[in-house]
């Protein structure tokens, strides 16, 4: 009877695990919050892993260490954005509603990222074979080298590396649907420079795909990977140039945990060594460390592409247009009102003052109805006829910004939330747009208006309008790179610690559409930021203030991000879905999609050298020790009942070939396997409540305990090969042994039937 244990020594401490939980809530609270610190965002995603590791490992229940996983992201997520919803003050109504939406993301970012990469991980240990295999070319086992590893194995020797930064990102694409993408990581990193310039390749999502990358690349540098894999020495059968006999396949042979066959015991204990990482994965690492280094060089000389190469001072100038602008904020004055008769004053002062753009924040006016909207639009189209030319032979632009109950477009109790553009000569209407996007439950009675960004050309340029919450969504605002706006006007609103983030992060749509922002908000920060990202005004506005500054409108910049970059977001939504695929796919059928030329390098091979979602167990008591490692909690490597049978049959007929020692290995194997499969042991409860924590520990709805490990061992082949040793459980090399004349001979039918 066997008896498994994890070794004290294997396991994470408890110290450790509480360690990495207090870090992942104060990175939650401070690397992404109204206001963020740079280095605990970038951080963030790293301890996160760690975390979400230590915690599976440390926890009896899966369950349990995954729901605290969600409340420490949660909480932090309430610590951080506390003031996002409670406005004036916090309220425990505010709080709850923030831990609630805390409590939402944390869950997405859990199922949706953490916990399929990690299953990934895991498919990936139990399916790639333990022993020597070509990466590069594949062969069936009836050729003289061997087996190959199909697409999908590819696939899983990487995906440690890139299934967290791909899933991640999904997560955020479509949660930024509802919640917007103001609150996105990426935002936290977007005060350097660099960063801030990489979105006009490839957008925010860029920048949290690049943030979680690297805390991806530097988990794998720390922990003990599954898919670690260990360097044999060269094969006694491959010959000098490389190639295995005659047919000569240079490859070279790895392991994913080692050969006891060889003389090499499967390692035991975590393993920081670069080496051990499987030769593809190394590759993948070093490419993207690589990638995003150069692409830092990249952001950097994006900061300066205005003036390269060496431009004069004069000739930068001379390309600009330096344009006066004004802000004008107020909070719904009501007509009539003291409010109400400040904001006309100092418009009409601005407007005579020679001001090309006089705008107002958003809601700064409450109508009633269709009537006093229309003298409001009278009233300013009369300021411009009578004192527009004041701005010169381009005439002046007033934005009238109000929000509207009932009449038109809105039902008795709901509201429209307007932004009214006129110019010209005569003040007539440039546009009338409607908020198209509402902010979520603070705007609940706001109707929204079609998602069709205005524009308009003008002798300034070509002009472009959206309302605050509207720039949170990067695919909306595309509309005005695509029609080639110069300048964006945004009349904005905001409260208590939103509005330097909300700023922030709406100067990143100037980066990725490459044109000039005008933004003027109340009780927020107000200015104009250039295509570049930079902003040549940020001023702090109050609920009642008017703002006057130089605007610097410079020509617009082209972007990668709008021929190219903004599909990149969308091609990461696919491969997620692929890999959420690969996640909930059943093991056995990924078993069979592993398959390469008939060979089976899966589960056939694999002699339980998984740790569960990162852990790695040994044998306390086993009198039959062979050294084999086998999942910590109590669970046997699965078996492949299949491939074991028909290896079994294999190995009857093999037994009087001439590989008749692999033969009756393999015979023998396929009996283990047989006596394995007849008494299984499941893991934890019956029905849904056990499926579903076998599917959150193992990442698999079944899996065996119990019976004989012969089953996975397959048989040698060739006269005077070593002893299989299945009836100890110890794993015989895959490869054929080489017969008197130094070639391989024939390979014994129990390793063809396990095999085939």
């Amino acid at each position: 009877m066997r008896t498994l244990s994890r070794l004290p020594e294997q396991g994470p401490r408890p110290a450790t695990t509480l360690g990495l939980l207090i870090l992942a809530w104060v990175t939650s609270a401070f690397g992404n919050s109204l206001q963020p610190i740079s280095a605990l965002a970038w951080l963030h995603p790293l301890i996160l892993l760690l975390a979400y590791e230590r915690a599976v490992l440390s926890f009896r229940s899966s369950i349990l260490a995954h729901i605290l996983i969600i409340l420490i992201q949660a909480g932090g997520t309430t610590f951080a954005f506390a003031g996002m919803l409670g406005y004036p003050k916090n309220t425990p109504a505010s709080l709850l509603a923030t831990f609630g939406f805390g409590t939402a993301l944390a869950t997405a970012q859990t199922l949706g990222a953490l916990l399929p990469a990690a299953v990934l991980r895991r498919r990936g240990a139990e399916l790639l074979p333990p022993r020597g295999f070509h990466l590069r070319r594949p062969v069936s086992l009836s050729g003289a080298g061997p087996p190959g590893v199909a697409a999908v194995g590819r696939l899983l020797l990487v995906l440690p590396l890139w299934a967290f930064p791909v899933l991640h990102g999904a997560v955020l694409t479509l949660s930024g649907y509802v919640t917007a993408h103001d609150t996105d990581p990426g935002v936290a990193i977007s005060d350097w420079a660099p960063m801030l310039q990489l979105t006009s390749l490839f957008g925010l999502w860029g920048l949290t795909f690049i943030m979680d990358l690297m805390a991806s690349a530097a988990f794998l540098m720390q922990t003990d990977e599954p898919l670690a894999l260990e360097k044999l020495p060269r094969d006694p059968l491959q010959t000098d140039d490389g190639g295995y006999g005659s047919d000569g396949y240079g490859d070279e042979v790895t392991t994913l945990y080692g050969n006891p066959a060889y003389g090499h015991a499967p390692p035991v204990g975590p393993s920081h060594s670069w080496a051990r990482l499987a030769r593809p994965l190394r590759r993948h690492v070093a490419a993207a460390v690589a990638a995003v280094a150069l692409l830092t060089v990249i952001g950097g000389g994006l900061s300066y592409q205005h003036q390269f190469w060496q431009r004069p001072i004069d000739e930068l100038v001379a390309r600009e247009q330096r344009l006066s602008a004004s802000c004008l904020s107020e909070q719904g004055a009501r007509v009539g009102s003291e409010a109400y008769v400040w904001l006309w004053q100092k418009t009409a002062e601005r407007v005579q003052a020679g001001d090309h753009f006089v705008l107002w924040a958003e809601e700064a006016v409450d109508l009633d109805g269709d009537e006093q909207e229309a003298a409001l639009l009278e009233q300013g189209a009369q300021l411009l006829r009578v004192h527009g030319s004041a701005a010169g032979p381009g005439g002046a632009y007033l934005g009238l910004c109000y929000q509207k109950w009932g009449g038109a477009g809105a039902p008795a109790g709901r509201s429209t939330n307007h932004f009214v553009l006129l110019g010209g000569p005569n003040g007539s209407l440039v546009w009338d747009y409607r908020k198209a996007y509402p902010v979520p439950v603070v705007e609940a009675q706001v109707v929204p208006g079609p998602p069709v960004l205005p524009t308009a050309d003008s002798p300034y340029g070509r002009l472009g309008g959206a309302i605050c919450f509207d720039l949170d969504r990067p695919s909306y605002i595309r509309q005005a790179g695509a029609a080639r706006v110069d300048l964006l006007l945004q009349p904005s609103w905001t409260w208590g610690a939103v509005p330097q983030r909300h700023f922030a992060a709406n100067s990143l749509r100037a980066v990725e559409n490459g044109f000039t922002l005008l933004r003027c908000s109340s009780s927020g920060v107000s200015g104009a930021v250039s295509p570049r990202g930079v902003a040549s005004q940020r001023l702090l506005t109050a609920s009642r203030d008017a703002l006057h500054f130089s605007l610097r409108l410079e020509p617009r910049a082209s972007t990668a991000y709008l021929l190219f970059g903004w599909a990149l977001e969308w091609a990461n939504l696919a491969a997620a879905g692929l890999l959420w695929a690969l996640a909930l796919a059943p093991r056995a059928l990924l078993a069979r999609w592993v398959r390469q030329g008939g060979a089976v390098v899966g589960a056939g091979f694999y002699a339980g050298a998984g740790r569960g979602l990162g852990g790695r167990g040994v044998e306390e008591e086993d009198d039959e020790d062979d050294g084999v490692p086998v999942p910590w909690r109590g669970r046997r490597a699965p078996v492949d009942e299949e491939a074991a049978g028909v290896g079994a049959s294999g190995g009857a007929g093999g037994a009087s070939g001439p590989g008749s020692a692999g033969g009756r290995a393999g015979a023998e194997a396929g009996g283990g396997a047989e006596a394995g499969a007849g008494a299984p042991r499941q893991v934890g409860a019956k029905g849904w409540w056990g499926h579903l924590r076998r599917v959150l520990v193992t990442g698999s709805p079944a899996t065996s305990a119990g019976g004989s490990s012969a089953g996975t061992a397959p048989g040698t082949a060739g006269d005077g090969g070593s002893p299989a040793h299945s009836d100890r459980g110890v794993e015989a090399p895959l490869l054929p042994q080489p017969a008197a004349g130094g070639r391989p001979s024939g390979l014994g039918a129990g390793a063809r039937g396990l095999a085939d």
